[in-house]
């Protein structure tokens, strides 16, 4: 079986990805930098130390692979330069050793819906349209999506974006839940209307799915969603009341409301060297209307069934969150 070399494997998707692929009969080398690995250990998982930034401590480990899945990265830093520091040139730092190994015959990279950019009310993306990211994030992850093309590695390139990732053990997701659970529910008035999402088990199924496909012939980009490409955040709210049983408050939330907090909070991250969850480069994000993306081209190509439409997975993410008691 063929022996796979992921990053950014201790993370929420990473985390559900490594689990898939030895239970797919993978042998994973997972690289770990500042978080441990806290999974079961296995007899096809081999655990390494390593800056994806010093190939010393890990090319070796490497040379013994067949393919690539980077999923680490920063979405949260205090300027564009340290996105860059995090994500792009690890990701080029990377692409250049697999270039030296010839067993390497694919390098799968998570990117994000943030390097396409925002769409356009009730007209979600293709992967045929230019990309035009409107936050540093997003620049630095087109930026990688780029030196992962134009690298001179003789193996296949396979580039998936995802948007909103939700799940089980997921955090950042968990924010709306909690909002909802104490009876809150933001009313952005213009801010973002519209959200593609997608499952995490539907999304490591995906990445599985392309992995050393032999139907892929050429490097490709793929959007992926949970089949639904436009969820109107008023009706994404609307379910989570209902099946949680909380009739929440609306909350109004104003452009100026995100704008000033944004700029403090980033004011502050600056002061401090830590990066805040929402900035100016953040709110750049929020305040487009639509976020949305088609997945019909993955669909179709895979002949895949999604496992987890939007009422059953926000379902199994509820339920995940009440079990592990943190609603």
């Amino acid at each position: 079986m063929s022996r796979i070399f992921v990053t950014g494997g201790t993370g929420f998707i990473g985390r559900q990805l490594t689990a898939l692929l030895l239970e797919q009969g993978y042998d994973v080398t997972l690289l770990m930098h500042h978080r441990n690995y806290n999974g079961p250990s296995h007899p096809n998982l081999s655990l390494i130390r390593g800056d994806i930034r010093e190939p010393s401590s890990w090319e070796q480990k490497l040379k013994a692979c067949d393919a690539i899945i980077h999923l680490a990265g920063s979405i949260s830093e205090t300027s564009l330069y340290r996105y860059i520091r995090y994500n792009s040139e690890p990701t080029q730092i990377l692409a250049e050793a697999a270039s030296r190994i010839p067993r390497i015959r694919q390098f799968i990279f998570i990117s994000s819906l943030a390097a396409a950019g925002p769409s356009k009310p009730g007209h979600p993306l293709s992967e045929y349209q230019p990309a035009n990211p409107v936050s540093d994030y997003g620049k630095s992850k087109l930026m990688a999506e780029s030196r992962l093309l134009f690298s001179t590695g003789d193996f296949q390139k396979v580039i998936i974006r995802p948007p909103v990732v939700y799940g089980p053990g997921d955090r950042s997701f968990f924010k709306i839940f909690h909002m909802i659970h104490h009876r809150i529910k933001p009313v952005v008035h213009h801010g973002i209307q519209e959200l593609s999402l997608i499952h995490v088990t539907d999304l490591c199924s995906m990445i599985t799915g392309l992995l050393l496909n032999p139907r892929l012939s050429h490097d490709e980009i793929f959007f992926v969603n949970d089949g639904t490409d436009i969820h109107p955040l008023k009706d994404l709210f609307t379910q989570l009341e209902t099946m949680m049983e909380r009739r929440a408050i609306p909350v109004p939330i104003t452009r100026f409301m995100m704008g000033s907090t944004a700029y403090l909070s980033g004011l502050a991250g600056t002061l401090r060297g830590k990066a805040p969850l929402v900035n100016m480069s953040k709110y750049r994000e929020l305040k487009q209307a639509a976020w949305c993306c088609k997945s019909e081209k993955i669909l179709s190509f895979l002949e895949y069934r999604i496992k987890y439409p939007l009422e059953i997975g926000l379902r199994d993410t509820y339920n995940w969150y009440r079990r592990h008691q943190w609603l």
